[in-house]
């Protein structure tokens, strides 16, 4: 699998050459996408979406390129030719000031990272709160969250967002 430049995925679009994969889950894609991208999550990656592509280039991006770069064997083994990732993700395309399609999340009113932000921020006060009361678990629970954020970094997933999105707001009335 090739990267490829915001630059680079932008010529192609504009030509007709290529069709934008995005590999996010649904609330991510909802609230941020490629004008024309085909939300395929990785669950749905399969010989079949082959026959979707035909002539053109299929290049696949997620929110930094760390999903796509870890679900290359997958994408390729979907027998998928002439795959190509966006370098940097949809973060990298925006950079350069190229159109999106976005959206928000209509009950919540915040986004999701937003959700994530300010659920991390709570319990970090709450947890400075109980050290300072001399909780001697608080340390071991700050250093767990600490930890679920590198990995969230590392990795481009979040079990928090995971989470969140199952909660009531954040539930969509369909």
């Amino acid at each position: 699998m090739q990267a490829i430049s915001p630059q680079e995925f932008d010529e192609l679009l504009k030509d007709g050459k290529a069709i934008p994969f995005d590999i996010r889950d649904q609330d991510e894609f909802n609230e941020r996408h490629i004008p024309g991208a085909v939300m395929v999550p990785l669950s749905a990656i399969d010989e079949n979406l082959s026959n979707t592509v035909q002539e053109k280039d299929a290049v696949f991006y997620c929110t930094s390129g760390m999903r796509t770069e870890l679900a290359a064997s997958q994408i390729e083994n979907a027998g998928i030719h002439s795959t190509k990732f966006l370098d940097g993700g949809i973060n990298a395309w925006t950079g350069q000031g190229l159109p999106t399609i976005d959206g928000h999340n209509a009950k919540s009113g915040l986004s999701l990272q937003r959700q994530v932000q300010i659920t991390v921020g709570v319990i970090l006060l709450l947890l400075a709160a109980a050290s300072w009361s001399g909780a001697a678990w608080s340390p071991f629970v700050i250093a767990a969250v600490g930890l679920g954020l590198g990995i969230a970094g590392l990795t481009g997933t979040c079990a928090m967002a995971r989470v969140l999105t199952v909660m009531p707001w954040n539930r969509s009335a369909n």
